[in-house]
């Protein structure tokens, strides 16, 4: 707190009893006023209780005031207490000297009361406006290491949470089947798949495996929401979803039962949408289940053509909201060369600077165009559309595409 003027204490240093008290009477209404009669007198009291301001007598026996002043300036305690020299000489050369040793003024005897009043006011002013400048970059600084320490801190835990994060998409990643062909058993199908989260971890995922020697399950999924929260319910439902089809050829037995497993006592309030199927690799019958998830297209000699177009399937709700939900399978034929192309409405939903939609007619266009390359070739140019069409954009959805196709039956 900024200290008044009036609690501000000068000390007078003259070896004359007369200048002294005309300095007292003078001052003394304004200020608290200590006296010195000598220069040894005046640095004693400067050492046991520093004033706010120093009026010095030049001419006085045994130290002058130019060696007080020396030595005031010389100590670090008192180096920045104002000193005003007093003098009868008033020669331009003396005035030199004692503002070379660190003097900020000049008062000439007989003394002016009203001209010491003011100088006083201005210098006591000056310094009290340099204090409170001194103190408020004191707590500046203080202020701005504080904030720098907690601004460490903070980049120290956004590094440890972006370290966990990757950790956390490297081992969701490396559930993901990665390596295509995938099954030796399954040689007659042909499968890609690619999943690109929106944050560091991603709600989607898509999975495949052997239920026994002559049908293969697959599986693409989306959970509600994004990052962190929807890539653990990810991984608890692709772990209840591969337990519940093993030896199991009902797809809606295997959806069913990781329905119940999610549901009971679902307190993040995640749901999952699911498009899983089973192959029977000896003749290409499809069994499926929907649970909420958009149709897949399928490819026939470059053409496509929605799910739903081919068989009168039942959409299903989607799985991780209310236990004992009834999940019906339904039936696709599957012929020798056709795809399926099963999808996450990451892929339709995305939006471009112009606010259109991607949509399923520009999937079903870019599929066309590259229809009879390989599943691998129409995947990553189904991904390249989308990175141009969001162009400027951050991705606001996970995208995952799977395209399964049949080479020959048996």
């Amino acid at each position: 707190m900024t200290k008044d003027l009036s609690e501000c204490t000068i000390l007078a240093v003259d070896d004359t009893e007369i200048n002294l008290d005309l300095l007292v009477e003078t001052l003394g209404d304004l200020y608290e006023v200590i006296v010195a009669i000598n220069g040894f007198d005046a640095l004693e009291i400067v050492a046991s209780a520093p004033p706010d301001l120093i009026l010095l007598d030049i001419m006085m026996p045994g130290m002058d005031g130019y060696e007080v002043c020396r030595r005031l300036k010389a100590d670090d305690r008192s180096r920045d207490i104002p000193v005003i020299f007093i003098t009868a000489m008033g020669e331009s050369e003396d005035e030199t000297k004692g503002l070379e040793l660190g003097a900020i003024d000049y008062l000439t005897k007989p003394i002016n009361p009203a001209i010491v009043q003011a100088r006083v006011k201005n210098h006591l002013q000056l310094k009290l406006a340099q204090e409170e400048l001194a103190r408020q970059n004191e707590i500046l600084e203080i202020k701005v290491q504080e904030r720098t320490r907690e601004l460490a801190r903070t980049m120290e835990e956004k590094e440890r949470i972006q370290s966990e994060l990757r950790l956390a998409r490297l081992i969701q990643q490396e559930a993901l089947p990665t390596v295509f062909p995938p099954i030796p058993e399954a040689e007659n199908v042909e499968i890609f798949a690619r999943m690109e989260p929106a944050k560091e971890v991603g709600g989607d995922y898509y999975d495949f495996f052997m239920i026994d020697k002559d049908h293969i399950g697959v599986v693409v999924a989306d959970v509600s929401g994004k990052g962190v929260p929807a890539g653990l319910f990810m991984m608890r439902t692709r772990t209840l979803l591969r337990s519940a089809a093993s030896h199991n050829l009902s797809a809606a037995a295997a959806i069913s039962k990781t329905n119940d497993s999610l549901a009971t006592d679902n307190i993040s309030a995640h749901f999952v949408t699911v498009f899983y199927f089973i192959c029977n690799l000896n003749t290409g019958l499809i069994t499926f289940c929907n649970a909420g998830h958009p149709p897949p297209l399928i490819i026939n000699k470059g053409k496509t053509s929605v799910l739903t177009e081919r068989t009168k399937s039942i959409v299903n709700p989607a799985i991780g909201v209310i236990e004992e939900v009834e999940y019906h399978d339904s039936l696709l034929q599957l012929e020798a060369g056709e795809s399926l192309v099963v999808f996450t409405d990451g892929v339709t939903e995305p939006v471009n600077t112009q606010e259109e939609m991607f949509g399923e007619e520009r999937l079903a266009a870019v599929i066309e165009a590259h229809g009879h390359g390989s599943t691998q070739d129409i995947c990553r140019r189904i991904f390249a559309e989308l990175d141009d069409f969001q162009t400027g954009l951050e991705p606001f959805d996970d995208i995952t595409v799977l395209l399964f196709k049949l080479l020959r039956c048996g």
